[in-house]
């Protein structure tokens, strides 16, 4: 609020605090006072309605700060957008009026607090729309898939809209987005006409299926059992293909088509994004030793204990290949990984495995954060090398690279 520090020369001595000078005025006139009155009156007009706030409450909250700044009168007895405000004509000073003091910390921090929410909620409706629009576009890959001009069409255009998204214009996003719809309007048109074709053409399959009568009836019944007992089995068997069969957690496969998305997302949102590594300490000494059901044990534990550290929507664990795993994750503050890091150490070191008694099993991390240059392949370098350091640091602990 720069407004708040422009003051006369007359009136310098008098703002050494860094706060307004009573009845101060800049260069053009106004009066510092009534400027902040008014800002903080349209904040109130045109702010955003945020989920589990009172908008009501802290529009009337503005007007209230606005009043105690131009007039005197009393403040909303705390800083926050959900309080009873109480009387709003008694003064806070005295009996009030001009030359009452103004609270200007608590209106200032009034002000950045909602700014600051307001940030996190755009954020967060970007970071919404931005996995909607990937969604979209993985589906429309799938749709074209089999129709070669319209899936050549619809990949262009794909791709063009997705170095728009990358550059974050909104402007551009719109004009990109219009013409995607376009194309996939049409090719809806063309795939409609083609459905009709094909629904001619069962028509008349089951009209000559009418016509002929040797196919009893349970010979169709047993194949209807067949095609359902078909389509459960490729619902499984696709569901398989993402998992890994030993620990249930995420595989290579799915990690590879996802750390791709999570980039983007990251670039787009602003977001700071984390790819963790781990590997299990002397893993081929527990299966020398125990035996690799003994190894697989502890593999399964520990996808369970990753599990339970890692709730989040957000984050994706997976297993990346043997005895190591993936974490790709969000985290509001670059110092958050060392807490994160620490505790998956702790939870490690405290799984007891049943075929493995009298051993305490640890594991190595290396960590690492995205860069705006930053590839799949360099992300996943630079967390693998300080894994790497870890190990050769000692083991049971963490790096970041």
């Amino acid at each position: 609020m720069r407004i708040f520090r422009q003051q006369n020369s007359k009136n310098k001595q008098s703002s050494t605090s860094g706060q307004p000078a009573e009845g101060s005025k800049d260069e053009n006139g106004l009066d510092a006072m009534e400027a902040a009155a008014s800002m903080l009156r349209i904040l109130g007009n045109h702010a955003f309605e945020l989920e589990g706030n009172d908008h009501n409450t802290f529009t009337d909250n503005c007007e209230r700060w606005a009043r105690h700044l131009a007039t005197g009168s009393q403040p909303p007895l705390e800083n926050a957008d959900h309080q009873d405000v109480g009387d709003t004509n008694k003064p806070m000073f005295g009996p009030g009026g001009a030359n009452s003091p103004r609270n200007w910390t608590d209106a200032i921090q009034f002000f950045r607090t909602r700014r600051v929410r307001e940030q996190a909620f755009v954020n967060r409706r970007l970071r919404e729309q931005t996995s909607l629009i990937w969604d979209l576009a993985d589906t429309l890959k799938a749709a074209q898939k089999g129709n070669a001009t319209s899936e050549k069409t619809i990949d262009t255009e794909l791709n063009q809209f997705g170095q728009v998204v990358e550059g974050g214009a909104l402007a551009q996003i719109q004009t990109q987005f219009s013409r995607l719809a376009d194309n996939v309007r049409h090719t809806l048109e063309e795939q409609r006409e083609d459905f009709k074709k094909q629904v001619q053409t069962l028509k008349s399959r089951l009209q000559e299926a009418e016509r002929d009568r040797d196919m009893s009836r349970s010979e169709v019944q047993l194949m209807n059992r067949q095609l359902t007992a078909m389509r459960e089995d490729l619902q499984v068997i696709r569901r398989q293909l993402e998992l890994d069969p030993l620990t249930q957690v995420y595989n290579r496969g799915a990690f590879d088509q996802t750390i791709r998305r999570y980039i983007d997302l990251a670039l787009v949102s602003g977001q700071t994004l984390a790819l963790m590594m781990l590997d299990v300490d002397h893993f081929k000494a527990i299966n020398d030793r125990y035996g690799h059901l003994a190894g697989d044990q502890v593999l399964i534990a520990l996808g369970k204990t990753l599990t339970r550290a890692f709730l989040r929507k957000d984050d994706f664990l997976a297993r990346y290949g043997g005895e190591e795993f993936t974490i790709l994750l969000f985290v509001s503050e670059i110092s958050d990984m060392e807490k994160v890091s620490q505790n998956v150490l702790n939870k490690v070191a405290d799984m007891e495995i049943q075929r493995v008694p009298e051993a305490t099993i640890t594991c190595s991390i290396g960590y690492t954060f995205l860069n705006s240059s930053d590839t799949p392949d360099s992300l996943i370098r630079r967390a693998d090398e300080a894994l790497y350091r870890a190990k050769a640091n000692g083991r049971n602990r963490f790096e970041v690279g």
